[in-house]
Formats: structure tokens, sequence, C-alpha cells
């Protein structure tokens, strides 16, 4: 039980920080363009 009560934090760590990066990357694209622009 110990070790299936670890497992979620350790999925929502990697999904927050997989959606955080797809962010991240938006905003370069939409910096990028502004410049370019």
């Amino acid at each position: 039980l110990g070790k299936i009560n670890m497992y979620p934090p350790i999925i929502n760590q990697h999904v927050i920080h997989f959606e955080v990066s797809i962010f991240a990357t938006l905003d370069l694209f939409k910096f990028n363009e502004s410049i370019l622009q």
C-alpha cells in the first residue's frame, strides 16, 4: 500500500512538467512571431 500511495504524486509531477513545457514552447513560438513581425 505504501508503494501504491507513492505513485500518484510522481505521475502528477510528470503531467504538470509536461503541461508546463508545452505552455513554455507555445509562449516561445508567440515570442518569436512577435519579433519576426
